[in-house]
Parts: structure tokens; C-alpha cells; sequence
């Protein structure tokens, strides 16, 4: 992505403003999180695979990934 690869001086940090840092961590991971799917979805539809099966309709499918060890991970680096 050309923005992050010729963008990379638009760099802050934040100190002694916890929920101004919690703003910006959020709205990175939005991002972050935004790509990595297209991605996801490029690799599968290059490959002729479906890319997304389509919605759960019970909570459950949250679990693995809320109590994933990659997840607790992530979010420890974030906050």
C-alpha cells in the first residue's frame, strides 16, 4: 500500500493522554484490520476460493478468537 510505505513520517506519540492514545490505537487497528481483510479477500478470489461465507448468526463464533492467545497478543501491544 503506497501509504505506508511513503507515509511513514506521519508518526505520533502520546503520552500522559490515556484516551487520546486508546483513539489513535483504535482507529490504527480499524485500518490495520481493514487491509489485512482485503488482503484476505484478494489471496482467496486469486486461488478462485470463496472469500467470505457470510454472517454467523450466534455469538459464538467470537470465542476462539476473544480468547485466542494471538489475540490477548494484540491487544496487549495496543493498550
Amino acid at each position: 500500500m503506497a501509504a505506508s510505505e511513503s507515509k511513514d513520517e506521519n508518526f505520533i506519540v502520546v503520552e500522559g493522554d490515556k484516551a487520546l492514545a486508546q483513539a489513535y490505537a483504535t482507529h490504527i487497528m480499524s485500518v490495520c484490520n481493514h487491509c489485512r481483510w482485503r488482503q484476505c479477500v484478494g489471496v482467496k478470489v486469486a486461488k478462485g476460493e470463496e472469500p467470505w461465507p457470510g454472517l454467523e448468526d450466534q455469538p459464538a463464533w467470537q470465542k476462539p478468537r476473544l480468547n485466542s492467545a494471538r489475540q490477548l497478543v494484540e491487544w496487549g501491544f495496543w493498550m
